[in-house]
């Protein structure tokens, strides 16, 4: 509970008043700092610019132009986790703009294979020469989504960085979750891809033992 306080003020005593009410009044200038107050447990009255507990804490400065902006309602984002994402940017940014790159690479690779009717494709069957580009086409369809998810992680932390806030941090790391649920979705994939080659090959190798029998 908030202390009451008494001041004289024109040689009379006022109050009692609660403590942030004494403030107010010495913050703006109607009770000078140099007026009497007194409170229970004061021995005396005292003079109110000689007590530190009713000085009121000034704001902070304002941040300088780049720094981190204050936290927004619901906490602030603790500095080490924003160390550390601002450290791990530029490598998301870096991977994300090579998987670009890299999709663009397979689409032409797989156009001038589209388009190539003499060289190396001119012994080719033709289909064929459908397939090969479309396998192309395929690898780098499947490469969007992750390309996608990184450059979009890599933005929520350069919003994270300036403005500092949780909501800011919940979506880079949103973001991030998308990318590895893509590539663990893959990975299964592939693994499966893997399992059954592998058990078509041993099945057809012992069909083909026990042909040899006959």
């Amino acid at each position: 509970m908030s202390e009451a306080w008494s001041y004289i003020q024109n040689g009379a005593t006022q109050g009692p008043v609660p403590q942030e009410a004494l403030q107010d009044l010495l913050a703006s200038g109607k009770v000078g700092w140099d007026a009497l107050v007194w409170r229970q447990g004061l021995a005396d009255w005292t003079q109110a610019g000689a007590l530190p507990e009713l000085r009121v804490v000034p704001p902070p400065p304002p941040a300088p132009p780049g720094a981190l902006a204050p936290p927004r309602e619901g906490g602030a984002v603790q500095a080490a986790v924003v160390d550390a994402l601002r450290a791990t940017r530029p490598w998301v940014r870096f991977m994300g703009v090579l998987g670009i790159l890299g999709t663009i690479l397979l689409v032409v690779v797989a156009l001038v294979f589209l388009g190539m009717t003499q060289g190396p494709l001119r012994g080719m069957p033709a289909g064929m020469r459908v397939v090969l580009p479309g396998i192309y086409l395929v690898m780098a369809a499947f490469q969007v989504p992750p390309v996608l998810f990184l450059n979009r992680y890599a933005s929520r932390i350069t919003d994270l960085l300036r403005d500092g806030s949780p909501e800011a941090l919940a979506e880079a790391l949103r973001a991030q979750k998308s990318f590895w649920r893509y590539v663990g979705i893959m990975t299964l994939v592939v693994l499966c891809l893997y399992a059954l080659v592998a058990v078509v090959g041993i099945g057809a190798a012992v069909f083909m033992g026990g042909m040899r029998r006959f």
